[in-house]
């Protein structure tokens, strides 16, 4: 099946070897990749993915989403994680 729309593809920035000037990347490139037209899952998974990739010091990248009194484990890039978390023990 080809698929007829256009699709948002990650274009490699290249890093540098400087931390500043890869977090100065990073926080210019982002917003390219939050698109309120998209559901919340898509915009984390590509929020985790472009931190992670600027982010070479760090083994685990992603977001947790709150429903009452716990936190469930959201898009990520990494490590695997603690899938749940309650308030008070994590």
């Amino acid at each position: 099946m080809i698929c007829e729309e256009v699709v948002t593809m990650f274009i490699p920035v290249e890093k540098s070897a400087d931390k500043k000037t890869n977090y100065e990347k990073l926080l210019s490139t982002i917003p390219y990749y939050l698109n309120r037209d998209e559901p919340w899952y898509t915009t984390l998974s590509n929020a985790a993915a472009i931190i992670d990739y600027f982010l070479d010091e760090v083994n685990w990248t992603g977001f947790y989403i709150r429903e009452e009194s716990q936190l469930f484990l959201g898009p990520f890039q990494g490590l695997p994680a603690c899938t749940k978390i309650f308030f008070g023990r994590g």
